[in-house]
């Protein structure tokens, strides 16, 4: 039951982050960063509980490379974050550097 929560909510999460950059030039910029960093805090949850709930409670506390996983997984998706969302986000037309 869990899984198919995250599942739905990650998918959910995902087509409203895309809607919202798709149209970005609607939205007022304090408004959009705020939008867009819920939904990728929601889609990066979803994929943390996918993978919380794949592996049974018995073997994840004897497993070493859970944690390392999570760390490393954390890591890429705010790389994606920073390198690829939030550009898409600051554009030069919104910001006026006066």
């Amino acid at each position: 039951m869990a899984n198919r929560l995250y599942k739905v909510l990650g998918i959910v999460s995902l087509l409203a982050l895309i809607f919202v950059l798709m149209n970005r030039d609607k939205i007022v910029f304090e408004g959009l960063m705020w939008l867009v960093s819920i939904l990728f805090m929601l889609i990066v949850a979803s994929i943390h509980g996918i993978l919380a709930h794949s592996i049974q409670p018995s073997i994840k506390g004897n497993l070493i490379f859970y944690p390392v996983l999570m760390g490393i997984l954390f890591g890429v998706l705010l790389a994606i974050y920073f390198l690829f969302i939030m550009p898409l986000i600051m554009n030069s037309e919104r910001i006026s550097y006066n």
